[in-house]
């Protein structure tokens, strides 16, 4: 619970100046390695949210650029992202909860990240191989080629007859990872976690505003 707090004062700095994401009090004087208190907030899951009459579309998006927002500029990313720890305030303000599972991105895998994700807004194909295969990790020989066509495939599965906005971006990274498999490459565990929480928030984002485009919502982060 000590690392769980430390997390939660991190994400408390980062969005310190955010007026629509909130990160509940911690109450150190009563928390310790084996408790930990923090602000009850008055609030709804975000998937209940609807029927209590908020609007949101706005919300939706919120999210999705809070989570590329601590990918791409804090480069510590909650990991956990479900609907019970997505809430929806009286006010309308997103809460965060629940912060023992991040992930971390460097420098480095932030660039490689943004270079993929640039790739697949421009529909750049085979920069898609590229930059996904830069990321893998290598468990045996690789044939490079089939590895591309297979990327090149699953792209044009996607997006050749689809807008942006039509695209189901979760289903797409869930198949390119689990397609990497076999050509004997596996992604990296926080890259994995990303991806997990790419897939979550379009999910929950897709049932509660459904003209949700991520893909768009992305683009400034990336560029």
């Amino acid at each position: 619970f000590k690392f769980e707090a430390a997390n939660l004062r991190r994400f408390a700095r980062a969005f310190a100046d955010w007026e629509q994401v909130y990160i509940p009090i911690l109450y150190e004087a009563h928390s310790s390695d084996t408790v930990l208190i923090m602000e009850r907030l008055q609030a709804l899951k975000i998937t209940d949210a609807p029927a209590a009459g908020h609007d949101m579309e706005p919300i939706a998006k919120e999210c999705v650029r809070a989570l590329f927002k601590m990918v791409f500029e804090d480069g510590f990313f909650h990991g956990d992202l479900h609907p019970g720890n997505l809430l929806v305030m009286e006010d309308g303000r997103v809460g965060l909860i629940d912060f023992g599972l991040v992930g971390r991105m460097n420098q480095a895998m932030k660039d490689t990240m943004a270079d993929l994700l640039l790739s697949i807004v421009t529909e750049n194909y085979e920069g898609v191989s590229r930059s996904f295969f830069e990321i893998c990790i290598r468990r045996g020989p690789v044939d490079y080629p089939a590895f591309e066509q297979d990327v090149v495939d699953l792209m044009e599965q996607y997006f050749e007859d689809a807008s942006l906005a039509e695209v189901d971006f979760g289903a797409f990274l869930r198949d390119l990872v689990e397609g990497a498999i076999r050509h004997q490459v596996q992604i990296p565990p926080d890259f994995t976690m990303f991806f997990k929480a790419v897939m979550t928030v379009e999910g929950i984002g897709k049932i509660v505003s459904p003209d949700l485009d991520l893909v768009s919502e992305c683009r400034p982060y990336v560029e």
